[in-house]
């Protein structure tokens, strides 16, 4: 958190975000963004992964577990991994997160065009639909003190 992040000619400056864990087991963590009233989720999946995700909120009617197979703009996303999930709140600004806090059931999916999703069902249902980025398809560019 705190760090600025590029991909292409956008740039986030995630302030808060939610630890997600199954279990024990550290799953990812969700650095959350706001851009143009629109919130962004910038997903960083524990190791061995070396990909982020990089997702904008989708409006949306889900059942109260995820499906399989999700359709979102056309593309067909098929379900990788759900799992009862806790949410944990991090960093300076976490009001963006805080509705998400608490138990929920998380769901990460992917699609043919490298595309990715990502569903937190529970009190405050989410979704998030954007790209799988590789390491080297985004940059890290640090702290940058006065931003964000």
């Amino acid at each position: 958190m705190g760090d600025v992040i590029q991909f292409g000619t956008v740039t986030r400056w995630p302030q808060s975000g939610l630890l997600v864990r199954d279990g024990d087991q550290l799953v990812c963590a969700i650095l959350l963004s706001r851009e143009h009233g629109k919130e962004q989720a910038t997903v960083a999946l524990a190791p061995p992964a070396r990909h982020l995700l990089w997702l904008d909120s989708v409006e949306m009617e889900l059942p109260a577990v995820p499906p399989a197979r999700l359709e979102i703009d056309g593309f067909l996303l098929d379900r990788e991994r759900c799992f009862p999930a806790t949410l944990e709140a991090v960093g300076d600004d976490r009001s963006l997160g805080a509705a998400l806090v608490g138990q929920a059931t998380v769901a990460l999916y992917t699609g043919r065009m490298g595309d990715a999703a990502m569903v937190v069902s529970g009190a405050a249902p989410r979704i998030w639909y954007g790209n799988r980025l590789e390491e080297g398809d985004y940059d890290n560019l640090g702290a940058v003190a006065g931003e964000g």
